[in-house]
């Protein structure tokens, strides 16, 4: 690449060592490069109209030296071409010689194969060829040229400036350039097949969470060569190596290096919602008394996975619950760590109605006046036949009458209550009538 620098200096004033004065012969008649400042070149044989056989004329105008190939790697050789806009004729014919020394006579060296050039070659631009080959192995110069001279490759250029516009000193010379084939070539590349190998990853694929943004990155890994240019193509539209993505879906991304070699890569990015807290949470859960069963609760359903953390010290989804109280849970996924609470109140939920007993034997059988479907704040009073008040509760519940006052028995008789009971959600219920104690 760019052998011959500032080639479009006047040829007059300017020689460039190893090569014919018609490779650099100024501005009027040089096109530009490639790529870079200069290139080289090469002639394919001098034409002879007079069919005598063409005289061998062939050059790369100086060995390219390298690193020696890898036996049986495969390498690629790829470079750009186009005619000399002075050459009237053109051979097809280019062969590519590999050799362990500097020198540039193509018989002492291993010729690897031909290349067949375009029968129609480009007059104003330049073409593109790739060749790949294994090598044999230790070859460490490049010679390309065409040691054949063979006639039935020759055509004439298209377009080619006639012979009678040629510059002033370049008539029917030795270094006529429009009686010769010359090719110019730039922009050459030697390398291995597997350095062209690369791979793209943008990540597993991955949660995105409510309000957050992903970075996904397509840096390409594993190609070898250098004086690169990489493009980035995103399902999205975006020619980035980076993009921001704020949305669930699939994302794909398209590496191309130096407009050939490819890489894909393609990452899924499924969205984590916020959980949903079904009731009781942040509510009051009512347990029935009269059920005496234990009250499943079920947490939130965690798209993603995560952990339970029951304040009663249960770590699955549900957990059971009978006593009155506050609880809560704390859920923590990926994406969130929250808490929730409730509370659990136990009372009577049919409509009913105080059992009370019509009789009961301190000491005996039925020590205790037990009365069955209250609560704790049921209010009860029981007077003897006097109209003395014997006994008196405001809270019931287990604080059963044992036919006692001040400590001592109350006669065996008929004694007359009065029972207040008070229920959650319901107005209180009164209840008079009689109890008899027997001894």
């Amino acid at each position: 690449m760019g052998f011959y620098h500032q080639c479009n200096k006047n040829y007059h004033t300017t020689r460039f060592p190893q090569t014919d004065t018609f490779f650099a012969p100024g501005n009027q008649w040089m096109p530009m490069p490639k790529r870079g400042l200069g290139y080289s070149g090469f002639r394919n044989f001098t034409y002879s109209p007079n069919g005598v056989f063409p005289s061998l004329s062939w050059s790369i105008n100086q060995s390219i030296p390298f690193n020696g190939l890898d036996s049986g790697e495969v390498y690629i050789l790829e470079f750009y071409y186009r005619n000399h806009p002075l050459a009237g004729f053109h051979n097809r014919h280019a062969s590519v010689f590999f050799s362990f020394d500097s020198s540039n006579y193509f018989f002492n060296n291993v010729k690897y194969f031909d290349i067949l050039l375009d029968s129609n070659p480009p007059d104003d631009f330049w073409k593109h060829l790739k060749v790949d080959f294994v090598a044999q192995g230790k070859e460490n110069f490049f010679i390309l040229g065409n040691p054949d001279g063979n006639l039935s490759h020759t055509s004439s250029v298209a377009n080619s400036v006639p012979q009678s516009q040629l510059p002033r000193g370049y008539g029917n010379t030795h270094n006529a350039i429009w009686s010769r084939a010359a090719w110019l070539i730039d922009d050459i590349h030697l390398y291995k097949a597997s350095d062209t190998l690369f791979s793209v990853h943008i990540g597993r694929d991955t949660i995105l969470c409510y309000h957050d943004t992903l970075i996904l990155t397509a840096t390409p890994a594993g190609f070898k060569l250098e004086d690169t240019i990489t493009t980035w193509l995103w399902n999205t539209g975006h020619t980035t190596e980076n993009i921001s993505v704020t949305e669930p879906g699939i994302y794909s991304v398209e590496v191309t290096i130096n407009q050939t070699y490819k890489a894909y890569d393609t990452i899924l990015v499924e969205f984590e919602p916020f959980p949903v807290w079904p009731p009781p949470f942040n509510r009051v859960l009512v347990i029935c008394k009269e059920s005496f069963n234990h009250e499943k609760v079920v947490g939130p359903f965690l798209t993603r996975g995560g952990n339970y953390y029951w304040s009663s010290g249960d770590n699955e989804q549900s957990a059971y619950f009978i006593e009155p109280g506050f609880y809560s849970l704390r859920v923590i996924t990926p994406c969130y760590d929250q808490s929730r609470d409730f509370e659990i109140v136990n009372r009577f939920c049919m409509d009913i109605e105080p059992y009370i007993p019509s009789a009961f034997t301190p000491f005996g059988k039925n020590p205790q006046w037990i009365i069955g479907g209250i609560e704790k704040n049921t209010e009860v009073q029981v007077y003897n036949r006097w109209g003395q008040r014997v006994f008196y509760s405001d809270n019931y519940l287990d604080n059963w009458w044992d036919g006692t006052y001040n400590g001592k028995p109350v006669p065996s008789g008929i004694y007359t209550y009065r029972i207040v009971a008070h229920y959650e959600g319901r107005n209180p219920i009164m209840k008079t009538g009689t109890v008899s104690i027997i001894w």
